[in-house]
């Protein structure tokens, strides 16, 4: 895994950058990726939206996975743990 950043959403938005490259030649989308923000301390407030993106790099010079994602977050003094059954694959080559 390459990293994780967080992107708050302003507006109707549900999606802060799709997938694609963390090296775009777009400057809209460098713009984004700048904004970024890193998940450690980062702070959600209440009724606020965000969407996690996992940057990924393939293990081998043509695929890589990733399985079940760990979110943990708390809520005042709460702490929760999700695991997501969310399974990522690269493919230099067609997966379909």
């Amino acid at each position: 895994m390459r990293g994780r950043f967080i992107f708050p959403l302003d507006g109707e938005d549900d999606v802060a950058i799709g997938s694609g490259t963390t090296e775009s030649d777009d400057p809209q989308e460098n713009a984004r990726w700048a904004a970024a923000q890193q998940p450690g301390a980062y702070q959600l407030p209440a009724g606020a939206r965000a969407n996690i993106v996992v940057a990924l790099d393939t293990v081998t010079p043509d695929a890589g996975t990733a399985r079940a994602l760990r979110v943990t977050y708390s809520v005042d003094t709460k702490r929760y743990t999700v695991d997501t059954t969310t399974v990522l694959v690269l493919s230099t080559t067609s997966c379909l």
